[in-house]
Parts: structure tokens; sequence; C-alpha cells
């Protein structure tokens, strides 16, 4: 029985990430190419689990969460999934998600105000991303 076979009406969404918002692997952290090149290959996977997740029949929200501080992790992924058609006609962002938290993403991307964000330079806490994904409601 494959998952589609399931209801699910709620997911998360907490694929692989580089862990780069976890304190205590931040000194672990190199940069460099091959970092770029690691961060390329999680987004890709990291759109294509969420994609997959939004594409289930009775879904009517999904959180997409990363430990990860990097835009190439977080908001780029949301911008990226948000191009796909499908997820486009069937999905908003969710406005005012925890609206206490005053960290938000990045102000650089249309979607960044309607994410969170935690950073342990700013929030003093691990980093981490979330981004919730809501149905539009069908006009049936």
């Amino acid at each position: 029985m494959g998952i589609s076979s399931f209801q699910v009406k709620f997911a998360i969404v907490d694929p692989p990430c580089s862990g780069s918002g976890i304190v205590k692997r931040m000194d672990e952290i190199t940069g460099g190419n091959a970092e770029k090149e690691r961060l390329e290959k999680l987004k890709n996977l990291q759109a294509m689990i969420l994609k997959h997740a939004l594409k289930l029949p009775g879904l009517k929200r999904a959180v997409y969460s990363t430990c990860s501080i990097h835009e190439e992790e977080n908001e780029q992924v949301v911008d990226e999934v948000l191009l796909d058609t499908y997820v486009r006609q069937n999905y908003i962002l969710k406005k005012e998600v925890l609206p206490e938290w005053t960290h938000r993403g990045l102000k650089t991307y249309e979607v960044g105000e309607h994410c969170l964000r935690a950073d342990p330079k700013v929030t003093l806490t691990n980093g981490f991303f979330v981004a919730v994904f809501e149905r539009i409601k069908s006009k049936e």
C-alpha cells in the first residue's frame, strides 16, 4: 500500500538538510565550492520532496521546515516549489504564522514575510526555518 492510499490531511515535511542551524555544528561548516554544490543538491532534493507531499490528494496543509540558516534550503526552496503549476493552482503560503515570532524570512524574497526563521545570532536559539502551505479551498 503506497502513501497515496492513505487520507493524509496534514504533513510535516522535514527533509534532509545541511543542519547549519544547529549551534554545535556551526564550527564544522566550512563554506567554499564543495559546500555550495552540496547546498544545491540538498535544495533540489528538498524541493522534490515538498512537491511530492503537496500532491497528496487529501492534503490540506503542509509545514515545510529545516534546521538550516541557508536561504538555498529555505526561501529558495519555497520560491521554487511555488513556481510549480500544480502547487501554484492548489496552495498558498499561510500568512501570519505564529505572529508573536518576530524573526521572519529574508526580505529579499517575496515569500519571506510569510516564513519563520530563527538564527543563532539573532534569536539566540538553534537556527530553523518554517513555511506553511495551505490548500486553496475548492469552489464545490
